[in-house]
């Protein structure tokens, strides 16, 4: 007579003939893979940010020295019959006892032309409050536009292609026009 097989008998090591190992590594590197994931999809949403908050802090820094730099010379036309510096001016000299230190009318950023900002001479305090006094050179920007600083010291962020527009407009208090910024530029003759 045949004899019937033993049951089969699952083992506290297997479930369902897998063994509990194998499930264990499995469940460790679907883990895994969902971390990577989602670890790459927040790194992708990451980086721009961090992008955008080292541009507006570059703004920031900017904004203040551009306002250092128009405090110093609101005092300095305050101390001398209410004028600012005249054409032509040695601004680092004039400016010398209105700002902290000598390297206040240095860009904030390294990477930043030497010629980082423009002046427009012959304000008086009786000017504008409106009157443009500082403004950003564009190629010490980014592109998107520049910082510009009025005679009341009130600053803004102008924006592309409406900041070239304005600074193109500057002109000085007798209608002139001013502006350095362009490379063909030569200073009226005064």
């Amino acid at each position: 007579m045949h004899t019937p097989p033993p049951p089969v008998s699952l083992s506290k090591r297997t479930l369902f003939g897998v063994g509990l190992t194998t499930i264990l590594i499995g469940a460790a590197v679907g883990i895994f893979a969902i971390a990577v994931v989602c670890g790459g999809i927040a790194f992708g949403l990451l980086v721009p940010a961090l992008a955008q908050t080292r541009v507006s802090a570059q703004r920031t820094a900017t904004a203040a020295r551009l306002v250092l730099i128009g405090t110093a010379l609101k005092a300095y036309a305050a101390d001398n019959s209410d004028a600012y510096p005249e054409m032509g001016a040695d601004l680092p000299s004039r400016l010398a006892p209105y700002l902290p230190d000598a390297t206040s009318l240095q860009s904030p950023h390294p990477s930043a032309p030497a010629a980082w900002f423009h002046y427009v001479p012959g304000r008086t305090l009786g000017s504008p409050e409106t009157a443009i006094l500082l403004y950003e050179d564009p190629s010490a920007t980014d592109g998107s536009g520049g910082r510009v600083v009025y005679r009341s010291l009130h600053h803004t962020f102008v924006s592309e292609p409406s900041f070239t527009e304005m600074i193109d407009g500057v002109t000085l208090d007798d209608g002139s026009p001013w502006t350095p910024h362009q490379p063909d530029w030569t200073p009226p003759n005064r």
